[in-house]
């Protein structure tokens, strides 16, 4: 095999092991022309260096690597969106089914009472579905402005003190997949305007 298609399979690898290492950004679609015009550049001194006899062949064999790299690329991109849809779409359903409740619960009288075991178990609840949530970031699932979008609705509810003390309670259990309440208050403090998804009305 030619310098350029052991450049390129190279490449490919070390495309291969990043990619699964990322969290999901929908904006990467728009990368993948520009990644295949910087990888030519990049082989094109690559390919200088060889004798003149072998160039072409050389070439012709990296640019066919580079774009099964960028191909390659972009196939994950798209199976990781459509998963990423379908997380979001199921999210967002078991959040609207929890929603009357969360409000009842965070408007309480008098405010910060003490909660009822009803009131609990549907905070249980919520707190399984944003564990599932953080579950599938850090697995690269999920949209990292969105999970920022998310973190700064639940921040609302550990706002309340006696939330927050069921909560970090249910945390101790070590039930939650290494879900931290200190990311979310984190995430929320570095912007300012809350997400309409999980500000409950």
């Amino acid at each position: 095999m030619g310098v350029g298609g052991i450049v390129a399979r190279a490449f490919l690898h070390r495309a291969s092991l990043t990619i699964s290492q990322m969290n999901l950004n929908l904006k990467h679609t728009t990368y993948y022309p520009w990644l295949f015009a910087a990888g030519c550049i990049v082989l094109l001194p690559l390919v200088l260096l060889l004798p003149p006899d072998s160039r072409f062949q050389a070439a012709i064999t990296a640019t066919g690597c580079l774009g099964g790299v960028v191909h390659f690329l972009y196939s994950q991109h798209h199976q990781d969106a459509r998963f990423f849809r379908e997380l979001f779409t199921d999210f967002n359903k078991r959040f609207d089914k929890l929603t009357n409740d969360l409000n009842t619960v965070r408007m309480r009288i008098p405010t910060g009472t003490a909660l009822k075991d009803e009131q609990k178990r549907k905070l249980s609840e919520y707190f399984d579905l944003c564990a599932e949530e953080h579950l599938f970031h850090e697995a690269g699932y999920i949209d990292q402005r969105v999970w920022e979008a998310w973190c700064r609705g639940m921040v609302i509810f550990d706002n309340d003190l006696e939330i927050r003390k069921h909560w970090e309670n249910e945390l101790a259990t070590g039930s939650y997949y290494e879900f931290s309440l200190d990311e979310i208050r984190r995430l929320a403090d570095s912007h300012i305007t809350p997400n309409k998804r999980r500000t409950t009305k």
